[in-house]
């Protein structure tokens, strides 16, 4: 599904300053701050279409001959479509970041997210005229992010080192150093569409954003594989 038909997922983390205990609640839209509480904004965007996704559609025998699961799909890059569609989601975006916002962009350290973002969120100096200058948030890449670990090439995730000289903006501190550290821990159970590894890793993630400072954060994330 294209990015231009994709509505985003607007999340309010809304906690209560007075308990013990936080108090979440997940609500669509962009409701008042409740009066004695304190919260967060939290936006979600899928990654634009990649390599796999493409092949998947396009190509009858992905499935069948198992093409999913050879190496030239491991962590696929965007496709050129994937590219435009990610441009043209900055250029909708473009308003928020010439008033300083969002102050955090947290993204999944596969290639596609990182491409996705990079370009939802360009770092333009010297704009066209009339148009002020665009300078991008601070990015940080977590593997809390990540999409489900399947079986599927797509989910593996390439060295740290790799992904370091690709996106220098990226803090990469918080990706494990070497190779793909989840890989081999596959979150396929009960089933794929139903993984509780992978919900109890949101549930951390979420944990993650909300004792950070910054009071509206971007996440920009992977898709589950479409089969185990």
């Amino acid at each position: 599904m294209s990015l231009r038909r994709r509505s985003s997922l607007l999340l309010l983390l809304r906690f209560s300053a007075s308990s013990a205990e936080a108090d979440l609640e997940l609500v669509r839209g962009w409701p008042e701050r409740p009066p004695g509480s304190a919260a967060k904004r939290l936006t979600l965007i899928r990654h634009a279409e990649a390599l796999h996704n493409r092949d998947a559609r396009q190509m009858p025998n992905y499935f069948t001959d198992g093409l999913g699961h050879t190496a030239a799909y491991w962590d696929s890059p965007l496709t050129p479509e994937g590219e435009q569609q990610a441009r043209l989601l900055a250029g909708k975006l473009q308003f928020r970041q010439e008033v300083g916002s969002p102050q955090l962009v947290a993204v999944s350290p596969m290639t596609r997210t990182l491409q996705t973002a990079s370009l939802a969120f360009p770092d333009i100096p010297e704009p066209a005229a009339g148009r002020a200058p665009l300078v991008r948030p601070p990015f940080v890449a977590t593997s809390l992010a990540r999409e489900r670990i399947g079986n599927h090439s797509c989910d593996g995730r390439r060295e740290r080192v790799a992904l370091e000289g690709e996106f220098p903006h990226v803090d990469f501190s918080e990706v494990a150093d070497g190779a793909d550290e989840m890989w081999e821990h596959k979150e396929v159970e009960p089933d794929g569409m139903n993984s509780t590894a992978c919900g109890a890793r949101a549930g951390r993630l979420l944990a993650w954003l909300w004792r950070r400072r910054e009071d509206e954060a971007w996440r920009c994330l992977g898709s589950s594989s479409s089969r185990p």
